[in-house]
């Protein structure tokens, strides 16, 4: 398994940055392995909320449905991969207010299943 950690911080409101993390679909956007996104679940986001993702790992393309674990809004938001594909993962992003600014801090698990 490896476990991955990051911070950083973001010259914009706790508010702002929670709600462009929350929207799953802008994930594209900001994570460089992330190729496409798209709901599963309709309705508001919540806990149970699932999603499909297409990311480039290891030069491949795979696709893993993911379903949000914890949402405290502009607080934490927590996924996890729950499909059966190679890879195993989940990650939680914890949003802290520094002055105008927000920190966001990145802690992650990763682990192979197999090719």
């Amino acid at each position: 398994m490896i476990s991955l950690q990051n911070q950083i911080e973001i010259d914009r409101p706790v508010t702002d940055v929670f709600q462009f993390v929350a929207h799953v679909e802008n994930a594209p956007k900001w994570q460089p392995a992330v190729i496409e996104t798209s709901r599963i679940t309709e309705g508001p986001m919540r806990v149970g909320t699932q999603y499909r993702e297409v990311a480039k790992m290891m030069g491949r393309r795979v696709t893993t449905v993911c379903e949000i674990t914890e949402l405290v809004p502009d607080r934490r938001i927590a996924w996890k991969a729950t499909s059966s594909g190679p890879f195993s993962y989940q990650t939680t992003y914890t949003f802290t207010p520094a002055g105008s600014r927000t920190r966001l801090d990145i802690v992650g698990t990763f682990s192979l299943r197999g090719l």
